[in-house]
């Protein structure tokens, strides 16, 4: 008797809305719980196989979890490596063992990181040589942005009346350094002390920037 194996079409799940994944983490990578994802088969003598794909920006970012092991994204293996200086439009692929529950696959976003991530998601169940695949389920999450106190360091030179002037500087630096954020904006405000200033000092007080970068 010879009954030559076949396989089952995939039981998998998406959700249709935009996965909310909070706010971006200033301590470390965020976990995000990708509810609504799900892959598995009806037949449990199967192997299930995922393949999630993403551009290279976003692969850079963000790292998946799954039953304890966590994945990070390849290049397709198929697709030609771009020519030196040439973008990279190559996919990126994270593979993974299922089945999945729903529930059970955790996004690891990189510090700092922020927006809508996008994804598409190919399952494949395998019996013996046969294998069925579902392919191209798109998800999506969204962190949302979060501006981070800027690292300002203030110094200043000593000197005395007949100077005329207090030379100081200012230094201020986002510590998100992934390109999203930026200063825009340094304000300085100055408190005369009745008690130790001339009152007649205000009106003849001036700010002079010599170097902004």
């Amino acid at each position: 008797l010879n009954i030559s194996a076949q396989a089952e079409q995939p039981s998998a799940t998406v959700p249709e809305n935009l996965i909310g994944g909070g706010a971006e983490s200033d301590t470390g990578p965020l976990s995000v719980n990708l509810a609504g994802i799900s892959a598995s088969s009806p037949d449990p003598g199967e192997t299930v196989s995922v393949v999630i794909k993403t551009t290279k920006a976003i692969a850079g970012l963000v790292d998946f979890e799954l039953n304890g092991s966590t994945v990070q994204a390849v290049p397709d293996p198929d697709a030609a490596v771009p020519a030196a200086g040439a973008a990279d439009t190559r996919q990126y692929l994270y593979t993974l063992t299922g089945p999945i529950a729903d529930g059970g696959l955790v996004a690891k976003v990189d510090q700092y990181a922020a927006g809508t991530f996008s994804f598409t998601m190919d399952v494949t169940n395998t019996d013996g040589g046969d294998s069925s695949t579902l392919s191209g389920l798109p998800f999506q999450f969204k962190v949302a942005p979060v501006a981070q106190q800027a690292l300002v360091t203030v110094s200043s030179d000593s000197s005395s009346e007949a100077d005329g002037s207090v030379p100081f500087s200012i230094n201020a630096v986002s510590v998100d350094t992934d390109g999203s954020e930026f200063v825009s904006e340094v304000s300085v405000t100055f408190r005369l002390l009745a008690d130790r200033i001339n009152n007649d000092t205000g009106a003849g007080l001036s700010v002079v920037i010599t170097d902004e970068d």
